[in-house]
């Protein structure tokens, strides 16, 4: 089964972004020639899953035989993100209505603010983890004629 591909003139058509394009032409031993297939499985190992998705998505969204193309659902993942990590509880004394109360305590502001900073780090790990998952397991699967 071969591998679904991007050509280095596709690239160029939709826009890649410059960090991410010299990263990939930095990872392949020779500059490619304008129709060489560049297999987004090199792009995921290369430049990581969201380069690679941004590639399947374009690929998706331009090419007539790639129209076809599942790709990772984002909202999904991010509602299981966000059941898996809910959000912190207000410390002692403080509500959504007093949060920003002058009576509120700093020290009580900032506790929140860390648990807060805490869950989205854990939010955003878990999303990536289930979107990388996907994306693999859509490139196991996806081919290009």
């Amino acid at each position: 089964m071969a591998a679904i591909y991007i050509t280095k003139k596709e690239l160029k058509k939709f826009d890649a972004c410059r960090e991410g394009y010299r990263k990939l032409m930095r990872n392949i031993e020779h500059e490619p020639a304008e129709e060489v297939r560049i297999p987004i499985k090199l792009i995921y190992q290369t430049n990581g899953t969201w380069d690679a998705l941004w590639a399947l998505e374009q690929l998706a969204l331009n090419v007539e035989e790639c129209k076809d193309i599942k790709l990772p659902d984002e909202d999904k993942a991010w509602d299981k993100a966000e059941k898996a990590h809910p959000d912190p509880e207000y410390p002692e004394g403080v509500t959504f209505d007093n949060f920003w109360h002058p009576d509120t305590p700093q020290h009580k502001r900032e506790e929140y603010w860390k648990a807060r900073r805490e869950v989205d780090e854990l939010r955003d790990k878990a999303h990536q983890k289930l979107v990388e998952e996907e994306l693999r397991e859509i490139l196991k699967g996806l081919k290009r004629a």
